[in-house]
């Protein structure tokens, strides 16, 4: 009868009682992490401009002339083209 009323008067005041400890759960890792490996360097030894050289030399990468936007001529946009064919103003486009 009187822990009982220790109890209660132990909650009223805010002190806690004995609790029982709560199992931990465990976590289980299945299978292997996918940790990926560093790519290793194939030609550490050759400078980038050696193998561009190379890969040149080999016709993998090819030279080619610049192009500039004023080289373009014409309409990009069909409906602006068939504006202009009938003599309206046509809407400004690149």
């Amino acid at each position: 009868d009187i822990e009982a009323l220790q109890a209660a008067l132990d909650r009223d005041k805010g002190h806690k009682g004995k609790r029982a400890k709560k199992a931990q759960k465990r976590l289980r890792r299945s299978g292997k992490k996918n940790k990926r490996k560093k790519e290793k360097d194939l030609t550490p030894d050759r400078t980038t401009e050696s193998l561009f050289e190379e890969l040149l030399t080999n016709g993998i990468i090819k030279l080619v002339p610049e192009v500039y936007l004023n080289y373009f001529k014409g309409e990009k946009s069909y409906a602006n083209y068939e504006l202009w064919d009938k003599g309206k103003d046509n809407l400004p486009t690149i």
